[in-house]
């Protein structure tokens, strides 16, 4: 036994088409605050503190229950802010691994 529950799911889609349009002006908005680290070139921390989309968004009761559903345990948001909707961005004109582990 696990000490809490473990889910797993393939890749699936979440958003619209116009969802995602959204969620990527919200990140273009948030490029002043794009940093980097030995492991990711391209990072954004701090979204939700920024973005009131990305924000609620990330706390959407119906987007927990909608992926609680696909991974088979129940998911919910982090309770710290601060490790909330996290942003790793691909590479500027690479075609690489967003993250390199």
């Amino acid at each position: 036994d696990l000490p809490s529950s473990f889910g797993c799911a393939s890749p699936f889609r979440l958003l619209s088409d116009e969802g995602l349009k959204q969620v990527r002006l919200a990140i273009d908005r948030l490029a002043q605050w794009e940093i980097s680290c030995p492991r990711i070139p391209r990072l954004l921390r701090g979204a939700v503190f920024r973005s009131r989309f990305l924000r609620d968004l990330t706390e959407c009761k119906e987007v927990s229950d909608h992926i609680s559903a696909i991974t088979g345990c129940d998911l919910v948001p982090h309770p710290m802010w601060t490790q909330q909707g996290h942003v790793n961005l691909r590479p500027r004109g690479e075609a690489v691994n967003i993250d390199n582990w």
